[in-house]
């Protein structure tokens, strides 16, 4: 890996390496993508990274989301969404994504 471009992102904190990928950590999410466009990388072609691409993550990604038989865990729950749903007047329905990035909150 060169991070030699990327590292002189201004608002980039720091660029680590995982098992599987690397991260990059920034005081914005315009700074961690433009250092992640800046960066060098060359898989091996034994590496789990070597074929995986953020379109595919975020394919996987939405095949789980639209399996109805999938339930996840409640974070909060407030009112009955699905019956407001169904008694709705009108229904607006859009799908979103963001590929190649994950954010976090974090401290030092």
């Amino acid at each position: 890996m060169d991070d030699t471009e990327a590292g002189a992102v201004a608002g980039l904190v720091k660029i680590v390496t995982l098992p599987y990928g690397v991260g990059v950590i920034g005081t914005t999410v315009e700074a961690t993508r433009r250092a992640k466009d800046l960066l060098k990388v060359s898989w091996y072609g034994s590496s789990k990274a070597s074929s995986y691409t953020s379109a595919e993550r975020l394919d996987a990604y939405t095949a789980l989301a639209r399996n109805a038989d999938r339930t996840g865990v409640a974070m909060r729950s407030t009112g009955d969404a699905m019956a407001a749903i169904a008694g709705a007047d009108r229904v607006i329905e859009a799908t979103t994504a963001a590929i190649s990035s994950t954010t976090r909150p974090w401290s030092r």
